[in-house]
């Protein structure tokens, strides 16, 4: 599999990682809102994840440049997806409230 499909596959396991806490800290405060308020509440529960997700990316990117020196490769889609989803949510659990 080509790396610039692992890499795809990594962003889509991290942004899996990074929606549903997003979905489950927005969703009670957002359903009576209105829609500037739905925005800005959106926006107040995603802007944590997102730069974590950023930094997911980053630290899947090194996993497998460490494998490749390895000589491991990822063969499969649901590799790389997993992988993304669980650095990302791996670093979750290691951050501050």
């Amino acid at each position: 599999m080509p790396y610039y499909k692992i890499v795809l596959w990594i962003i889509a396991g991290v942004a899996i990682s990074v929606i549903l806490p997003i979905l489950r800290r927005g969703y009670p405060r957002v359903t009576a809102a209105t829609s500037r308020e739905f925005w800005r509440l959106l926006w107040d529960a995603a802007k944590p994840y997102l730069l974590l997700g950023i930094g997911s990316t980053l630290t899947a990117i090194l996993i497998i440049a460490g494998l490749a020196n390895a000589g491991i490769q990822i063969t499969t889609w649901h590799q790389a997806l997993l992988l993304g989803y669980f650095s990302d949510s791996t670093l979750q659990k290691l951050k501050p409230d």
